[in-house]
């Protein structure tokens, strides 16, 4: 398949049904991702399944290339924990610019705990024009 489609919010049609138009000689075209199953039949139109069990897989593809003749390619699994992954390492590096952004402007560091250090932390971003006014009043 040229672009075969393999996003598949749910089956359109049971395995069941999958394995009988492979008997049928009715699928031309299979690509397996992960435990999706898409393809295109003789007909030319699509369809998209998922394999009940992965240990099916090994089986099911020496049959669909030695008894039924069907081209079978493969696509990686998507990994949905590289994508937490990311999404994680992206907070951790907006949490990290938003503290080096708060101590830059003068507000009291993430990190603070107690209100005097948060003072201390204060009078620090200001600088000397900040000592100057308070020893001035």
């Amino acid at each position: 398949m040229a672009n075969p489609r393999t996003s598949l919010a749910r089956p359109e049609m049971s395995y069941s049904q999958f394995i009988a138009d492979v008997d049928g000689g009715k699928i031309e075209e299979v690509t397996f991702q992960g435990l999706k199953i898409v393809g295109r039949f003789t007909t030319g139109r699509t369809f998209g399944t998922l394999a009940p069990h992965s240990q099916l897989l090994p089986a099911l593809t020496d049959r669909l290339l030695r008894q039924a003749k069907v081209t079978v390619t493969a696509r990686p699994v998507e990994d949905d924990q590289s994508y937490i992954i990311s999404w994680l390492a992206s907070l951790d590096r907006s949490r990290r610019l938003l503290r080096r952004t708060l101590v830059v402007h003068g507000a009291p560091a993430v990190g603070a705990r107690t209100p005097a250090r948060r003072l201390r932390q204060v009078r620090a971003a200001a600088g000397p024009a900040s000592r100057q006014l308070r020893e001035s009043t």
